[in-house]
């Protein structure tokens, strides 16, 4: 809901949001995926759900680095971070 008309799939260029939760936290779309994945495999732990988090780990990465590729170029988003 904080990003609005921001919020998107692939990570692009579309201006900075710092209300809601990302006030508190760059990327905080980016950890609830990861804090979801966890919490499926501590509640019910199997090889699946731990291949599926070490899988997703390093694609949250490389899309966190995408978007402050993108952002860095924003003054406000400088000021932001």
């Amino acid at each position: 809901m904080a990003l609005g008309e921001n919020f998107a799939v692939l990570p692009a260029l579309r201006g900075v949001v710092s209300r809601g939760p990302y006030a508190y936290m760059r990327h905080p779309a980016y950890a609830g995926e990861l804090v979801m994945m966890l919490a499926c495999l501590l509640s019910k732990p199997s090889p699946m759900a731990l291949a599926v988090l070490l899988t997703a780990v390093p694609f949250v990465g490389l899309g966190i680095l995408t978007e402050e590729r993108l952002l860095e170029e924003v003054e406000t988003y400088r000021d932001y971070a």
